[in-house]
């Protein structure tokens, strides 16, 4: 069964293009233009992986992962910032949020590929 992904990111460019990347690899996605929306999506959804966007309006991307964290029945599930946020702040404070990774924009095709695939193999090491 193919694992889903929720994409959250309010341009919808960037949704499409990740989209397309994940599909290459057959993903199932969900997609959320805020993250009111995707908290709305985890209602009814539960991913195997959340790509976030950290900078949105309609609820930023700590917001949400503060919100999944704090549910038991989704905290599990791994976050992973896309961001052009590249500082030590920036990534201290999405670490300190509970956010599992970091891809950075503009995206690499192959690393971030190889960073979502990494959620997913047998044995992670």
């Amino acid at each position: 069964m193919a694992k889903t992904i929720l994409i959250v990111d309010d341009e919808e460019t960037n949704r499409e293009l990740f989209q397309y990347m994940l599909v290459t690899r057959h993903y199932r996605t969900l997609e959320a233009a805020s993250g009111t929306q995707a908290l709305s999506i985890l209602e009814e959804e539960s991913p195997d992986l959340i790509l976030l966007d950290l900078f949105m309006e309609g609820g930023d991307g700590l917001m949400v992962t503060q919100a999944v964290r704090n549910d038991p029945r989704i905290q599990d599930i791994p976050i992973v910032v896309v961001t052009a946020a590249d500082s030590p702040d920036i990534h201290r404070k999405v670490q300190d949020a509970g956010c599992d990774s970091v891809i950075l924009k503009p995206v690499d095709m192959n690393n971030f590929l190889d960073t979502i695939d990494q959620f997913f193999t047998e044995d992670k090491g």
